[in-house]
């Protein structure tokens, strides 16, 4: 009996130490480009009564990104990561509103039309730190080995800057400018985004001589939570309690340079005799 134990213990030894001689311990610092959409504009004209034309331009904000990860691979094709990344997003709205806007008298009938004019400016920029855990499938290979990732990133808003500029003029005589800055995770909203964001993704790249990594990125916010509202009642050309957005995407591209070992530890070599 005391015999089998033995076995049974030297077999699962032998285990741990094959699984243990396949995994490797790795990290790797990191930098890359971040955008969270696309530029668009359209142009749209309302009819009914009177005739508004509306221009509107979209424009993300393009970063920088910086991580750090660290994680094991297993069995050379297998690999396990978490690590911490610092990036900006946001980007910038404008809206142009150009047209006619009809005037009632007391009993409600139609009367003359005037001119009016709309500029609205909104820009945000938002900081954020994200911790990203993933798992990859590398493809064997010499020089150039391919790999795909499924990732779950954590993100946690640390700071924000909304600024909303707006000018309103018409043929009545109204001139009106009004600029409106805050910090939508502190400011006191009608409502307020969660600093959280929970995303899930994906990336494709590939390993250049097993260390440096190009790869691109795509996440997206599963569970919302990203919106926010300011009641403004200060400019009549401005629509009451319009919802903001923190962007719920990220398309990154990102660069990596992987070590190998636990950094600052030495590997002792055994002291073997040269000669019997």
């Amino acid at each position: 009996m005391k015999t089998k134990f033995l076995l049974f213990i030297a077999a699962v030894g032998l285990h741990q130490t094959k699984i243990a001689a396949q995994t490797k311990f790795t990290y790797a610092p990191e930098i890359g480009l971040a955008t969270t959409g696309f530029a668009n504009c359209s142009n749209t004209t309302s009819g009914g009564i009177a005739e508004v034309n509306t221009l509107k331009r979209y424009q993300p904000l393009n970063s920088s990104l910086i991580g750090l990860h660290a994680g094991v691979v297993w069995q050379d094709n297998y690999r396990f990561l978490a690590g911490v990344q610092y990036q900006q997003v946001g980007d910038t709205r404008e809206t142009y509103q150009d047209g006619y806007r009809p005037i009632y008298d007391a009993q409600g009938n139609l009367g003359a039309f005037y001119h009016a004019r709309y500029e609205g400016q909104a820009e945000q920029t938002l900081h954020k730190i994200a911790v990203p855990v993933s798992a990859s499938y590398i493809f064997s290979g010499h020089s150039v080995q391919p790999f795909v990732q499924l990732c779950y990133r954590l993100n946690y808003f640390v700071a924000g800057k909304y600024t909303l500029k707006e000018v309103y003029s018409d043929d009545l005589g109204a001139n009106i400018s009004n600029e409106t800055t805050y910090n939508p995770f502190t400011a006191p909203l009608e409502r307020k985004p969660s600093q959280w964001q929970h995303q899930v993704g994906g990336s494709v790249g590939v390993l250049l001589f097993k260390d440096l990594e190009l790869a691109l990125a795509y996440h997206y916010d599963i569970l919302g939570g990203s919106a926010y509202q300011l009641k403004n009642t200060d400019n009549p050309a401005a629509a009451d309690g319009v919802d903001e957005y923190v962007p719920p995407q990220d398309f990154l591209f990102t660069v990596r340079y992987y070590f190998t070992g636990i950094p600052f530890v030495k590997t002792k070599k055994a002291n073997c005799p040269t000669s019997f």
